[in-house]
């Protein structure tokens, strides 16, 4: 296993721009949707199948079998493999002539992302065996980061060649980091004494779901995710309609939103092994923390009666959001044995997607055409204000109830942790 720096520096850098590259091509048709909706003629409605469940449905079906596969096979190259998928899908959103052919390209996307998020969490953890969370949120820097691109260069991009052009850069970068990992880094385990059975998915799942942390580690996945895709999804489209911003403005805004308060927010995640001697269960108490702090801020952000105060409520959002993702991943990872961490996490995060991409962004245009007739274009505050509420305070319950479970195995076995 590599444990040295210089060993696993390079190839920590690369699944840093994997991660950031997933975020960027995941996060961009946010950025554009309303110039999409514009362009294309749609609907509310479409525009969260087009942003949510186009992308969410088929990343849980092809996530968890890469998933069991990541736990046997050789990483780098599956990794490199989605990522070359997911690049070109992205180009292809660009050469959509309408929703069927956008829809399918972005489920494109969603088919190569599907498994990289679990097989990066994986490889990251063996190559940084002894800071685990601080490794994890490292990587999980290139959420923040890659939304911020998204964002950033994205609505540049859409502002002066429209949106189909941004699509079409976008997805060049990934081509080349995915020869640089195909070629460039090495799988750090020896081969898994499982890696040549058969037969193994039905048992292994069953395992897993047998996990009492798991059903709660879910609760977690889906409240974080739905409440960072579908403020990924609605806030800019808010901003524009609401607060009269173009795209190219609320891409900057946003971008330096998620990019500083998403940024410092995922970090945090390395004062879980500062604080791990001194405080017991410490990513479980920076989780009641983060969806605490989710509650205000997003309510703050939605409903500020100025544009300058909802773009300090959306840099305060992404803080607290993106706290969520290095201690969620490390709790997951810390509840199953070395070799089902990719699956396990594959299973969490594909009933996150799920929740979050599959259900609730579009849930939330729906909800927007609803009240429509009656709030107009501020439809849209409420909308996403009742369902990424309702996301952070179920996240809160469950960090509590967690919190409770683990004490009580604790104090079954004569422990504290």
């Amino acid at each position: 296993m590599a444990k040295s720096s210089g060993n696993a520096f390079f190839p920590s850098v690369m699944i840093f721009l994997v991660v950031t590259l997933n975020l960027a091509d995941r996060q961009i048709i946010n950025i554009l949707a309303q110039d999409i909706k514009v362009d294309l003629g749609l609907s509310d409605a479409q525009l969260g199948l087009l942003t949510g469940s186009a992308f969410g449905v088929i990343y849980v079906i092809a996530g968890i079998p890469i998933a069991r596969l990541a736990d046997r096979a050789d990483r780098p190259r599956l990794i490199a493999a989605m990522l070359a998928i997911w690049s070109l899908c992205t180009i292809a959103c660009g050469a959509a002539g309408g929703f069927i052919a956008l829809f399918l390209a972005r489920m494109g996307v969603g088919a190569g992302e599907g498994g990289a998020q679990p097989t990066c969490t994986s490889y990251i953890r063996d190559l940084h065996p002894t800071r685990a969370t601080s490794a994890l949120a490292v990587m999980m820097a290139g959420h923040p980061f890659g939304s911020f691109l998204g964002f950033m260069v994205g609505g540049a991009i859409a502002q002066h060649w429209g949106w189909r052009s941004a699509f079409v850069l976008a997805g060049l970068p990934g081509l080349l980091v995915a020869l640089l990992i195909a070629f460039g880094i090495r799988e750090p385990r020896p081969s898994s004494p499982q890696a040549g059975q058969r037969g193994l998915w039905r048992r292994d799942m069953k395992r897993l779901l047998r996990n009492p942390s798991l059903p709660l580690l879910m609760v977690l996945c889906s409240a974080s995710l739905l409440i960072i895709y579908s403020g990924s999804a609605w806030f800019p489209a808010y901003f524009i309609r609401v607060h009269r911003f173009t795209t190219g403005e609320i891409g900057a805004y946003a971008a330096v939103a998620v990019g500083v308060g998403g940024g410092a927010g995922t970090l945090a995640g390395i004062l879980c092994d500062r604080f791990r001697e001194r405080l017991v269960s410490a990513e479980i108490k920076f989780l009641i923390l983060a969806f605490a702090g989710l509650l205000p801020c997003t309510l703050w952000t939605l409903l500020a009666p100025s544009a300058a105060s909802a773009l300090a409520g959306l840099l305060a959002f992404n803080l607290f959001a993106y706290a969520c993702l290095a201690p969620t991943t490390r709790l997951i990872q810390d509840a199953v044995e070395p070799h089902e961490r990719a699956l396990a996490f594959a299973i969490c995060g594909g009933v996150g997607i799920l929740f979050s991409l599959g259900i609730g962004v579009p849930v939330t245009g729906w909800i927007a055409d609803r009240l429509a007739p009656s709030y107009g274009l501020a439809s849209i505050r409420y909308a996403a204000a009742i369902v990424m509420t309702a996301a952070a305070l179920a996240g809160l319950l469950g960090s509590i109830a967690l919190k409770r479970q683990v004490e009580s195995a604790g104090r079954s076995t004569g422990g504290t942790d």
